[in-house]
Formats: C-alpha cells, sequence, structure tokens
C-alpha cells in the first residue's frame, strides 16, 4: 500500500507539473481577447475566444464561441460550441448544438446533440450525434468516422467513410472505400461518388442509386445484433462519468458556502482521513455480520449498510473534487473554482477505468480514502 500511495502522488505530480505552465480564467462570462503563451484553463457560464493560444485549451462551460484563434489543441466541453474561421492541431469537443467551421491539421472529434462541419480536416474525422450534417466545401483528408441518427454529408472525404446510423444521406465524393451500416435508408445522389468499394450492412433490404460506386458493392442482412462486451463496459463508464458528474455538481452546490473550508481541513488530515477509511471497510462489514447474526438487529445493520455505501460514493466524488481542487491550486496558487475543480477531478477518476488493473486499485483507493473524507466533512457539517 505505501508504494500506491507514493505512485499515486507520483502521478498526481507528473500531472500538476505538466499543467503548471498555464493560465487559468474562470467566470460568468471569460472574454479571451488578447495571446496566450501558455496552455489556457478556463471555466464559467459563457467563454469567448478571439486570440491566439500557444498551449492547448482545457476548459468546461455553459456555452463557447472561438472566432479568428490558432490554438494548439482543443479540449472543450459545453452545452453550445461554436467555432468559426479558427486554426488548430487536434480538436475534442463535447457538446449539445456543435457548430464547427475551422481548419485543423491532426485530428477532429465531436461528440453532441447536433453537429455541423464546415472547413478543412488533415487527418481522421469522428463525429457522434444525433444529426449530423458535413456541408458542401468541407474537405475530410483522412477517414471519416460517423455515428448518428441521420446523417447528411455534402462534403469530400479523400480516405474511407466509416458511417452507423439511421439514416445516410451522400452528396460528396468519397476516395477510397465506404463501410457503412443502415437501420432505415441510403440515398446516393447522383452527383455523388465512391471511388472504392461499398461494403453495405442492415436489417433491411435497401434501394440506392448503385451507378455512384466505381468499385464493387456488397450486402449483408443483419439478423441480430451482437453487442462487444468491452462496448457495454465502455457505455457503463460512461453513464456512470455523468452521473458522477451530475452528483459533483450536486454536491458542489450543497455545500458551496463551506466546501473550501472542507478541502482545506481535508488537505491537512492526509492520514486521518485515509485511516478512518481503512476502519470503515474493515469494521463495518465485521459489525454488520455481527448484527445480521443476532436477528434483531436486521434492521439496523441493513441501514447501517446502506449508510456505508452511500458515504463510499459520495466520499469517491469528494475525493475526485479534492483532486481537482488541489491540482487547480496549484497552477493558480488561489481558491479555484469548485465546480471545474469537480469536471477535472471526476475526469481525471474516470478516465483512469481505461487503464487495466491500475484503474482498478485507483478506484479502490478512492473509495478508501473517500469514506475517511466523506466522514470526515459529515462530522464539519453537523458540528
Amino acid at each position: 500500500m505505501k508504494r500506491f500511495v507514493l505512485f499515486t502522488i507520483s502521478v498526481l505530480f507528473v500531472l500538476s507539473s505538466v499543467t503548471y505552465s498555464g493560465e487559468y480564467k474562470s467566470g460568468k462570462n471569460v472574454i479571451i481577447a488578447d495571446s496566450i503563451r501558455w496552455d489556457l484553463y478556463s471555466s464559467g457560464e459563457t467563454l469567448t475566444i478571439s486570440s491566439k493560444i500557444n498551449g492547448d485549451v482545457w476548459a468546461g462551460c455553459g456555452s463557447a464561441f472561438i472566432t479568428n484563434s490558432i490554438i494548439q489543441n482543443l479540449y472543450l466541453v459545453s452545452g453550445d460550441i461554436g467555432v468559426t474561421e479558427s486554426k488548430f492541431n487536434n480538436v475534442v469537443l463535447f457538446g449539445g448544438k456543435v457548430n464547427f467551421n475551422g481548419t485543423t491539421q491532426g485530428s477532429l472529434k465531436i461528440l453532441g446533440g447536433e453537429v455541423r462541419i464546415e472547413g478543412s480536416v488533415k487527418k481522421d474525422v469522428v463525429l457522434i450525434g444525433g444529426n449530423i450534417i458535413i456541408e458542401k466545401g468541407a474537405t475530410i483528408d483522412g477517414d471519416l468516422i460517423v455515428f448518428g441518427g441521420d446523417v447528411f454529408i455534402y462534403g469530400d472525404v479523400k480516405g474511407n467513410l466509416y458511417g452507423n446510423c439511421n439514416t445516410l444521406e451522400f452528396y460528396g465524393k468519397v476516395n477510397n472505400s465506404a463501410n457503412l451500416k443502415i437501420s432505415e435508408r441510403l440515398f446516393l445522389a447522383n452527383e455523388s461518388e465512391i471511388k472504392g468499394n461499398l461494403n453495405l450492412s442492415s436489417k433491411r433490404k435497401l434501394e440506392f442509386n448503385s451507378n455512384v460506386v466505381k468499385g464493387t458493392i456488397t450486402f449483408e442482412k443483419i439478423h441480430k445484433v451482437d453487442i462487444p462486451f468491452d462496448k457495454i463496459i465502455a457505455i457503463l463508464i460512461v453513464f456512470c462519468f455523468l452521473s458522477a458528474l451530475i452528483v459533483s455538481m450536486f454536491v458542489v452546490l450543497l455545500l458551496k458556502n463551506n466546501l473550501q473550508n472542507y478541502l482545506t481541513i481535508v488537505d491537512k488530515s492526509f492520514l486521518v482521513t485515509l485511516a478512518i477509511g481503512l476502519v470503515g471497510i474493515v469494521g463495518v462489514p465485521i459489525l454488520c455480520i455481527i448484527l445480521l447474526a443476532l436477528i434483531l438487529t436486521i434492521p439496523l445493520s441493513i441501514i447501517i449498510g446502506l449508510i456505508t455505501i452511500l458515504f463510499l460514493y459520495v466520499g469517491k466524488i469528494l475525493f475526485a473534487i479534492y483532486i481537482g481542487w488541489k491540482l487547480l491550486f496549484m497552477i493558480n496558487k488561489s481558491q479555484p473554482n469548485l465546480y471545474f475543480s469537480a469536471f477535472l477531478g471526476i475526469t481525471i477518476l474516470y478516465c483512469t477505468y481505461f487503464i487495466p488493473v491500475f484503474g482498478l486499485f485507483v478506484h479502490f483507493f478512492a473509495a478508501l480514502w473517500g469514506f475517511g473524507i466523506a466522514c470526515k466533512i459529515s462530522q464539519q457539517f453537523f458540528k
């Protein structure tokens, strides 16, 4: 355990060292109009950028607008996202409604309810959304991978096209092959062109304009849906991440007036909270077994068990908030925004799930220490 604690601290130290050379901006309306030499970390209701950022941008906000900007790499989570006439290396966006009109030298990855793409992308594009529109004039030098309900493609793809959607309307050109899984309808316009092969799969027979396909056409009828186990795990992790994010925001809202003080107390009592967590993990199950054996105290055993489960879950959320808070404090040298602290901590914690074995150890440690943190904060809350 000692080695594991030292290793975890080392990882956090490396993360903080990497992110140290940056600027942190927060507030109701964050406006970035001047050039920034380093990375930018931002949170707020509205984020507006119209400048050159020599580093990366990491941001979470209600709405984001990026216009006439030059940014190395963009990592953005927002309700509505608008990007206009801007240049990037790589872009990763999570939003409800996403409009992207820019140029990337690397890849573009977007998850959104409604996605609209213009501009030019030098490498691969991955789009996941309810409705996806790739406008005429948009060019993708790499592969295009789309997962959506209704997909409309007017632009050109120099690589391969991979699609899994309900309906697909295609008006552009694909230089290589197209591999499509369609649920309802496929429409290939007369002006469209697929220079390679078309590999099509569907649960029903699809009628489409086969003259626009220059290569061979293969069709596979889907008889049943086989969901791979790894995809189920990935979906569960995403669901747990979103649930934890919502709970963390509620915790911050509930404890907002005192949470800064609570986190400071936790920061000064690492060994105490860790010891409480260790005693709780070992002692509570033994106590519950004893109470169950006494028959008459079974209801009490159930209540204690449920409270322990609640403390383990909420404690892990508090642990994540503390990690985010500590990292941002090391960056900004002042009291950080608690909502952004929660977002950063939850993201770091749940990203470790994708690291085999190590991720399980991290979450076990988070639950262990988090239980102690929950007990300590509860003591302060009801004092």
